[in-house]
C-alpha cells in the first residue's frame, strides 16, 4: 500500500470539522480512533533534536503514547513538532515501546531516545531507492502533517470568505482555487 492510500483511508476516519484543528485535537481523534492515550511533554532533547513519541504499555491499562518535545522551540515550531509526531503515531509506525520503568530513565536522561535500540530520530533524506524503512515513516508522517495543515487552513479560510473581506481579489483567487 503506497503512504498516500494509508493517509486517505485515515483521513476517511478523522472527522470532518478542520477548522479549530490543533496538535491536541489531532491527537484526541486518533485516540478515539486507535484506542490509546496521548500525552504532550515538553522536555529538554539533545541539541539538534526536536521531538520523538514513544508508547507505553502497562499490564491491563490502555496504551499511553507520549510525544516529547524541546521547550525552546517557536511556537510554530512547536506545533509542527506535535502534529509530526502525532502523525507517526496515527499512522501506527514502529516506535519505541516502552515499560513505566523505561519511561522513567529517558525522562531522567533523555539522550537515550536517541541511542542504540531506542533511535528514533528525523534525518535528513536520503535518495528514495536508498530510503530505508524509517526514513520512508519520516516522509510519510510529514505529509499527514503538511496534509492536516492544508485541512485545517483551507477550513479555516472558507469559514472567513463566508464572511466576505477588504480583499475581494484575494477571495475571489480562493474561490477558483475551491477554498471557498
Amino acid at each position: 500500500m503506497r503512504s498516500s492510500d494509508n493517509i486517505e483511508l485515515l483521513f476517511k476516519n478523522l472527522g470532518d470539522d478542520w477548522e479549530n484543528m490543533t496538535p491536541e485535537e489531532f491527537a484526541g481523534r486518533v485516540e478515539q480512533l486507535h484506542g490509546l492515550q496521548i500525552e504532550f511533554v515538553e522536555m529538554p532533547l539533545p541539541t539538534g533534536y526536536f521531538g520523538a513519541c514513544m508508547v507505553v504499555v502497562a499490564e491491563a491499562e490502555m496504551p499511553v503514547a507520549f510525544v516529547f518535545y524541546a521547550p525552546n522551540l517557536p511556537p510554530t515550531q512547536q506545533t509542527h513538532v506535535k502534529t509530526h509526531e502525532v502523525a507517526h503515531i496515527a499512522l501506527r509506525h514502529n516506535t519505541i515501546v516502552a515499560t513505566i520503568e523505561q519511561l522513567e530513565q529517558i525522562q531522567r536522561e533523555p539522550s537515550l531516545l536517541f541511542k542504540s535500540q531506542w533511535a528514533i530520530a528525523c534525518r535528513a533524506t536520503t535518495p528514495r531507492r536508498n530510503q530505508s524503512k524509517r526514513e520512508a515513516e519520516e516522509e510519510e508522517a510529514e505529509l499527514l502533517a503538511r496534509l492536516v495543515y492544508e485541512k485545517h487552513f483551507a477550513a479555516r479560510q472558507k469559514e472567513h470568505l463566508k464572511h466576505g473581506s477588504s480583499q475581494a481579489d484575494a477571495d475571489e483567487a480562493l474561490r477558483r482555487m475551491g477554498i471557498a
